[in-house]
């Protein structure tokens, strides 16, 4: 059980990198239109989060190969697909978020309770299905631990002045 979740855990590693790339590299104009998905959702980012996605993947696949983790995936092709897939996967999470609170009149930066927190994470789990079935209870540690870790990472891009706000 302890090792399943550790694998569920280090596979969607990649999405979790995705959202962290996003921020960080992102910027150069709206993906589409602010008025759908706000100022901060850019085509640099998007495209920054698959691709780092891509490249986490790819780095979890030598690492297998190495013998260093046991991950239950074949092929390097099999590794590159679980990034796009993750990748696109809190890339729409993400958006769709965004686009609800647009919706809702909620302004950009402000807080939507959980969508914000584990919007991504779910997407990418739900895009990864076709290739790795994640167990129940896995996929509910991966939402608390995602939850947590979410909210301390944002705390710190903001202590760092890469977010306005705290949430």
């Amino acid at each position: 059980m302890l090792e399943g979740l550790l694998t569920s855990i280090i596979i969607v590693l990649p999405a979790m990198v995705a959202n962290s790339t996003a921020l960080i590299l992102g910027g150069s104009g709206p993906l589409i239109s602010e008025r759908y998905f706000g100022k901060n959702k850019t085509i640099r980012g998007y495209i920054s989060a698959v691709f780092g996605a891509m490249l986490t993947s790819l780095f979890l696949y030598e690492l297998t190969r190495h013998g260093i983790l046991a991950l239950p995936l074949n092929g390097p092709a099999v590794y590159i697909i679980i990034g796009f897939l993750q990748g696109n996967g809190a890339m729409f999470g993400d958006l769709l978020g965004s686009y609800i609170k647009r919706r809702n009149k909620i302004l950009e930066g402000e807080e939507l309770k959980i969508i914000d927190q584990i919007g991504f994470i779910v997407f990418a789990i739900i895009f990864t299905i076709p290739i790795y079935v994640f167990e129940m209870l896995d996929i509910v540690i991966i939402l608390l631990l995602t939850y947590g870790l979410h909210k301390t990472t944002n705390l710190l891009a903001y202590n760092l002045h890469m977010k306005d706000r705290k949430n």
